[in-house]
């Protein structure tokens, strides 16, 4: 696993500081587009622009997963503590990627991550998966933890501090986990699915808001592009009218999934 930030990005940049400083980080290496830092077996990459722009890391890095450290934006304001795979359920990549493509997700990795989150976690945050959303596009596992959504400079310093500790602390496979599922339906913010990781072992591969269901014939793509693979899918039935649900049904149908109704 290669921990990942941008030097260019405030706050992911502040979250590699705060491993570099505090976790034993130190330089081992210069490279084109990247600067290396190992602490032990851990891998810790800086590299310039946006990460949702890092589609070049296939090929300089072999590894089992990338864990993206980066900075969060909350429309509400609500300061969050966030972990998402990455995708494009529709033809804007304006955040990296390519339309209608999704990278390859990472669920046991992600639950860990979440837990971690959960666990360290600080008052006035919110912790809690977020749907697939935009880039970078890579054929390596890969996944998002985020902080940020607060202009309190306090809190974001401690955000940054949780993220750095979380990411740091990320083992698996996690004895709590008992099966990876695709997740379906509910807000960018699935807060049933998030409980169900933190409180009952679930971990989710790629998850399709309900906002994206109008792409359900990605959800083949949704299966096949995660390792390990989902083994059924969870649907919050609930945020979906009836023509989304017959939609998801029949695809899930046709591609051979189960499904069970949350």
């Amino acid at each position: 696993m290669i921990l990942v930030y941008s030097k260019d990005n405030q706050i992911s940049s502040r979250v590699g500081g705060e491993l570099i400083k505090n976790f034993g980080f130190e330089k081992s290496e210069e490279r084109k587009r990247a600067v290396v830092f190992r602490a032990g077996d851990k891998l810790l990459v800086e590299i310039e622009g946006r990460a949702t722009d890092a589609d070049f890391l296939d090929s300089e890095f072999s590894t089992d997963c990338f864990v993206f450290l980066y900075s969060h934006f909350s429309s509400a304001g609500v300061a969050a503590m966030t972990v998402h795979p990455e995708g494009n359920w529709s033809e804007d990549n304006s955040i990296g990627g390519l339309p209608m493509e999704l990278g390859c997700a990472a669920p046991m990795q992600m639950f860990s991550a979440l837990r971690r989150l959960s666990a360290n976690r600080i008052e006035n945050a919110d912790v809690t998966y977020e749907a697939t959303h935009h880039g970078p596009l890579l054929k390596t596992p890969s996944f998002f933890m985020e902080v940020g959504g607060t202009d309190s400079e306090e809190l974001i310093k401690e955000l940054c501090r949780v993220l750095a500790l979380s990411a740091f602390e990320i083992s698996y496979p996690e004895k709590s986990m008992n099966k990876v599922v695709l997740g379906i339906g509910g807000g960018h913010y699935p807060k049933k699915f998030t409980r169900m990781a933190i409180e009952n072992g679930v971990a989710f591969a790629h998850i399709m808001s309900k906002h994206s269901i109008d792409s359900v014939k990605m959800l083949g793509q949704a299966i096949s592009r995660s390792e390990p693979r989902p083994s059924e899918a969870l649907i919050e039935w609930k945020s979906l009218n009836s023509n989304q649900r017959k939609m998801v049904v029949d695809e899930l149908d046709h591609l051979g999934i189960r499904y069970e109704r949350v």
